[in-house]
């Protein structure tokens, strides 16, 4: 688990305006995994990673957070305050950088507000201002 963190920290190159890693998908697809873990600071952890380097991933943004977004979600309703808190701040970066703020909506609508669990349901509907006001204003 730690490996991961080391990779992309080592990945990050704080000059730079690029993530610097080849296959950043592959990359996004490992923090899914990562958010679905049972150890919630490692899933604490893992989210404010995603939340500093958005503005680094440039052009792959959008495709690299259609990933991890369902798993952001399901994490507003973890039981966990700080994760929580993350969550809501993660969705709130995307949603200020987002080229697709219709992908976005429909994620939110999707994975949060229509989602089988009513526990995520509630709390996304409790946090909509807080995840997208730039969209709201």
């Amino acid at each position: 688990k730690q490996w991961y963190q080391r990779r992309v920290r080592a990945g990050l190159v704080r000059d730079s305006a690029k993530l610097h890693f080849s296959n950043k998908l592959s990359l996004f697809s490992s923090f899914k995994r990562i958010l679905q873990d049972d150890d919630l600071l490692l899933r604490t952890k893992c989210t404010k990673l995603v939340c500093d380097i958005l503005p680094k991933l440039g052009s792959d943004l959008d495709t690299c957070m259609s990933f991890v977004m369902p798993n952001i979600m399901s994490n507003m309703a973890a039981g966990n305050l700080v994760l929580k808190r993350e969550s809501i701040k993660l969705v709130r970066c995307f949603s200020g950088i987002t080229s697709s703020t219709n992908q976005l909506v429909r994620c939110i609508i999707w994975e949060g507000i229509d989602n089988k669990d009513a526990t995520i349901a509630k709390e996304v509907i409790l946090n909509l201002t807080k995840l997208i006001p730039n969209i709201l204003q």
